[in-house]
């Protein structure tokens, strides 16, 4: 039996190796067919089922990783407002933090104690190890170091190290690294109040001013209740000379703090150059009622009261100052305003501008200032004429205003009129459309001068038109007439601004102009007296007076008016010479 049974077993084996071997040779003639099929004719659906697993999906974690992502949102956002609302949003027992949640409030308070700190940290900031770059970042710009190794992976390694900008402003080796840095993490987050501010404060250092004012507005108009974010503004509108809004939102910073010393200043500052000096008075007082010792303060509060005219306070204020500091620039140049304009003392004054030159030789605002005391003085300075001294400002900075006037009066006073025709053209080109009233006002008697009636008619005619009652304008409108033969049109227009009332200054040119045109010399002479009486320190008029007498031979009279001419112009040559020539006549 059990013989049968091996041998059974035997025959099934081998059946089933023969059944194996065929499958075998089977599926290697398909594999082998499978390419050829599969260009013929789409292929077949798998027959074996497949269970695929679900594999979960890559995640890259930053380091401040929270399911509320508005939490990161917040920090980069980085304004006061913002950077409560991500603290808020992880606030909670000081055990249950994480070095993540450390980190952050460490960032936070950070940011704004360093960007904003007129704002209050309303939480503690825990103590960290530090080795993140994050709070690293922080601590390198408290200790005025731009961080450099913060790997720059994301935004805020980006912004972080540029906090160094508010730590040490007289830093200035890293804003080429600074600014590339700052745009590249607006490019991330365009809408981060604190990359803007940053990048703001950059370009106001740099005397960008125009590109400044663009990212501060764009830091605006996201979260504008940042005080330091408007008070910056505010400086770069008052560096634009946009007085106007630097004093608007100087009145907003004093709305929400009314004792804020950076506020008053910016109102202080902004209401002086809107021409405003009993406000500015108001808030100089302010300033120094905080800052007593404030020098810069007190000595601007010596240039509002000059600006008032009131030398008497002005003098005194600057003899206290004096007791301590006679050399500081700004002494020197308000010492000489008050000799020249209160004490009418052109020597004194020269002598102190000299001095101011001597020890600051190369400072912009003492050359310009001795350019314009050397033009109105008609004299030098250190041995340099007022167009010298201009063109020094010229030769560095060739659109630089004040000293393009100078240019021009210096011009006009040697009788350069070409010189001075080019020169109030291209101030007008560059002013333009808003192109000064006095300048607009010299290009008329440059004109004049070179005999261009048809451009002086067309300046003092648009000057006339929009505003009929300035008496400037109309003093050029009635100088062209003159110059155009309009004679009949010219006296209808003294005859009528007579009867008005007029300044005495003004009176005293409408008299000195129709003298001008009188035919008759009894007439002329009646007119130049009026004029005189007007204003006995019309110079035009004392020299007419001085040619009227020397030709009726009357030389006394004559040598009378003459002094009185040189005494207002004591170095015009001309007048020196005539004096010499008189004298001399009168020596026979």
């Amino acid at each position: 039996m059990q013989k049968t049974r091996n041998a059974v077993l035997a025959v099934l084996c081998t059946a089933c190796a023969v059944c194996l071997l065929t499958a075998c040779v089977s599926a290697a003639q398909e594999a082998a067919a499978e390419p050829a099929a599969k260009a013929d004719s789409p292929p077949e659906p798998e027959r074996t089922a497949v269970v695929q697993l679900a594999v979960p999906q890559t995640i890259t974690h930053s380091f401040f990783s929270y399911a509320d992502t508005s939490i990161l949102a917040d920090l980069e956002t980085g304004s006061p407002s913002s950077l409560r609302s991500a603290v808020s949003k992880i606030r909670k027992s000081s055990f249950d933090y994480s070095d993540t949640d450390r980190a952050l409030l460490a960032v936070a308070g950070g940011i704004m104690q360093i960007a904003w700190p007129n704002e209050l940290v309303t939480w503690e900031i825990p103590e960290t190890a530090g080795t993140d770059p994050y709070t690293g970042a922080v601590a390198s710009a408290r200790l005025g170091v731009y961080d450099t190794n913060t790997g720059k992976n994301d935004f805020l390694t980006l912004v972080l190290p540029s906090l160094v900008l508010l730590t040490v402003p007289s830093k200035t080796d890293f804003f080429a690294e600074s600014e590339h840095d700052l745009l590249a993490a607006l490019e991330l987050n365009s809408r981060s109040v604190l990359a803007q501010y940053l990048l703001g404060v950059l370009y106001y250092r740099t005397h960008r001013f125009e590109q400044a004012l663009e990212h501060f507005s764009a830091a605006r108009e996201i979260d504008a209740d940042c005080f330091e974010l408007t008070y910056m503004t505010g400086m770069t509108c008052l560096a634009l000379n946009d007085y106007a809004d630097a004093y608007a939102l100087g009145s907003q910073l004093l709305g929400l703090h009314p004792q804020n010393a950076d506020a008053l200043k910016l109102c202080a500052e902004s209401s002086f150059a809107l021409g405003d000096y009993d406000s500015a008075e108001l808030f100089v007082a302010q300033v120094l009622q905080q800052e007593p010792e404030n020098a810069s303060y007190v000595l601007f509060r010596v240039r509002v009261l000059i600006e008032k005219r009131d030398f008497v306070r002005a003098a005194s204020l600057l003899d206290v100052y004096g007791r301590t500091d006679r050399t500081s620039r700004d002494y020197l140049l308000l010492r000489a305003r008050i000799q020249e304009e209160w004490n009418k003392n052109a020597a004194a004054a020269a002598s102190t501008m000299e001095d101011a030159l001597i020890r600051y030789p190369d400072d912009e605002t003492v050359i310009l200032a001795a350019a314009r005391l050397a033009d109105t003085a008609n004299r030098e300075l250190a041995g340099r004429t007022a167009a010298e001294l201009a063109g020094r400002i010229l030769d560095t900075d060739p659109d630089n205003l004040e000293a393009l006037m100078v240019s021009v009066h210096a011009a006009v006073k040697e009788e350069r009129w070409q010189d001075a025709y080019d020169t109030n053209r291209y101030l007008i080109e560059l002013t333009s459309p808003e192109v000064p009233f006095a300048v607009s006002l010299q290009q008329v008697d440059i004109c004049i001068a070179l005999e261009n009636l048809s451009e002086a008619f067309d300046i003092a005619d648009s000057l006339y038109r929009a505003d009929p009652s300035n008496e400037a304008a109309c003093a050029a409108y009635i100088r062209v007439l003159a110059a155009q033969g309009r004679t009949a049109e010219a006296l209808a227009l003294i005859e009528d601004r007579l009867g008005q009332s007029p300044s005495q200054q003004f009176k005293s040119f409408l008299y000195y102009e129709r003298g001008m045109m009188r035919r008759s010399g009894a007439d002329r002479l009646a007119d130049f007296r009026q004029s005189l009486t007007a204003n006995p320190r019309n110079a035009d008029t004392l020299f007419q007076l001085y040619r009227y007498y020397f030709d009726q031979s009357d030389y006394r009279k004559a040598q009378y008016y003459l002094r009185q001419a040189v005494a207002l112009n004591p170095d015009n040559q001309y007048l020196l010479s005539l004096t010499a020539e008189l004298e001399a006549l009168l020596a026979r």
